[in-house]
């Protein structure tokens, strides 16, 4: 089959891994940025793309939070022309804003942390006494590998930084420090609704972030009946087909705090020793067999 791997990270170790796997399943892949994408507006037309002479039986996305905003919309047009794609364009569009996708989560009764969206007005003080006086996550609504989430210890540090972040017109979401799992999270790779790999990360010393691409370190760590739960059922709730379902070990026990629907497969398949990239081959290319797309 002919498959398209739709994304802007061009140089990630994802890329190359699912592009290997395909090669050795017997499957073409071409990598297809966004923006090399000329979309034909009449009905039924698939993207075209300089680089992929043939038109995708599937399609795997790789988009980021800080993809273009037109990378949905070639999504959606490969799905209006009757190509699996995985994930599809609504499920990326619910988990590209922070603040949408924690709404999500939330809705669904998931266990996080207490959360605040702040209105103009909301002072520092407030909102500390609000998420309990230990410590507040600021993130702003769109970003990646841990970028844009940023620790205030304290109400001076926080008032400064929901300043800047106003004067700049960025949206942003507050979170509740759970300070006993500082610099330690479990990552879930949830795939069709079913939990297959996990692991456990370290963030770089100093760092309250476990982000690998931020210098943390990773073991694997099979997931508890828990976290397996509750990764399963986020994935779900955002219909996300692959999602990285990232989980805080807390006092009270496991909280979401995050779900990325282009998880990253280098650190957790070294981490495990699984070849999670031919399993989403697989997976997709099954789909597309049985003539599956998003709108069936």
């Amino acid at each position: 089959m002919q498959g398209w791997i739709v994304s802007h990270l061009e140089d990630s170790p994802s890329v190359a891994l699912l592009c290997e796997a395909a090669h050795t399943l017997g499957h073409a892949l071409a990598l297809v940025h966004p923006r090399d994408c000329l979309l034909d507006l009449r009905g039924g037309r698939p993207p075209r793309a300089a680089n992929a002479a043939a038109d995708p039986d599937f399609a795997i996305t790789r988009l980021s939070g800080t993809a273009p905003g037109s990378a949905i919309a070639v999504v959606r047009a490969l799905e209006g022309a009757g190509v699996t794609c995985l994930n599809t364009a609504e499920s990326l569009e619910r988990v590209r804003d922070k603040v949408r996708m924690a709404q999500a989560l939330a809705a669904g009764d998931a266990p996080m942390p207490e959360s605040l969206v702040p209105n103009e007005g909301l002072s520092a003080a407030v909102a500390f006494d609000l998420l309990g006086g230990a410590g507040v996550v600021v993130k702003v609504t769109r970003g990646s590998k841990g970028a844009g989430v940023m620790l205030c210890e304290s109400v001076a540090a926080l008032q400064g930084l929901m300043d800047m972040l106003r004067a700049l017109g960025e949206d942003f979401l507050l979170q509740r420090a759970v300070t006993e799992s500082f610099g330690v999270d479990v990552r879930v790779l949830v795939l069709q609704g079913r939990a297959v790999a996990a692991m456990r990360r370290r963030g770089a010393r100093g760092d309250f972030r476990a982000n690998l691409h931020a210098g943390g370190t990773a073991e694997a760590s099979p997931p508890t009946p828990a976290q397996r739960s509750i990764a399963e059922a986020a994935a779900i709730r955002l219909g996300l087909d692959i999602a990285g379902v990232d989980l805080l070990e807390s006092a009270s026990g496991p909280l979401l705090i995050e779900v990325n629907g282009s998880p990253g497969l280098a650190g957790i398949s070294e981490a495990t020793g699984l070849d999670l990239a031919s399993e989403i081959v697989r997976m997709v290319v099954a789909r597309a067999s049985r003539g599956w797309t998003s709108a069936a």
